[in-house]
């Protein structure tokens, strides 16, 4: 593949490419400094994605196993805006909205057990949240393909 065919991929313009809204970090203020912005980005993204993708696991119905798909989409948004501590908060809330969906019925067995199990797998989605954040920084608009290489790592 030619170097202008990757133009494209590797431009300013890669939102315009895939549809996907990547922000210029030199426009970007920190948005956990925004009182309106922050908590969209800090706690109704990650919501979203947690309940997103919990929808994706059994045991409801199979057509909903494809949302697996789009599930991470508002988590990469939410990383790409927000900076440090609020990055990891991000993840671990999702993890936290996800697990206690997905893994509810090891309290049967063990209460205490199942919320352990919350709290140490929300762990895992807090620091892929901080390395999401880190790669799209460092390599944008290459951060974004490089993320799924990050999820499989952390898998």
């Amino acid at each position: 593949m030619s170097a202008s065919r990757l133009d494209p991929l590797l431009s300013p313009s890669f939102s315009a490419f895939t549809g996907f809204p990547l922000a210029d970090p030199k426009d970007i203020e920190a948005v956990e400094d925004s009182a309106s912005g922050g908590s969209k980005y800090s706690i109704v993204f990650p919501v979203i994605s947690g309940l997103v993708l919990a929808v994706a696991f059994p045991p409801l119905p199979f057509p909903f196993g494809v949302l697996a798909y789009v599930g991470l989409i508002p988590l990469v948004l939410a990383c790409e805006r927000l900076k440090g501590r609020s990055l990891f908060a991000a993840g671990f809330l999702q993890g936290l909205v996800f697990y206690g969906a997905t893994i509810y019925w090891i309290a049967w067995i063990t209460p205490p057990g199942m919320i352990a199990a919350v709290l140490y797998l929300s762990a895992f989605r807090g620091l892929f949240a901080l390395g999401c954040g880190a790669l799209i920084r460092r390599f944008r608009p290459l951060g974004i393909w490089l993320t799924p290489f990050l999820w499989v790592a952390f898998e």
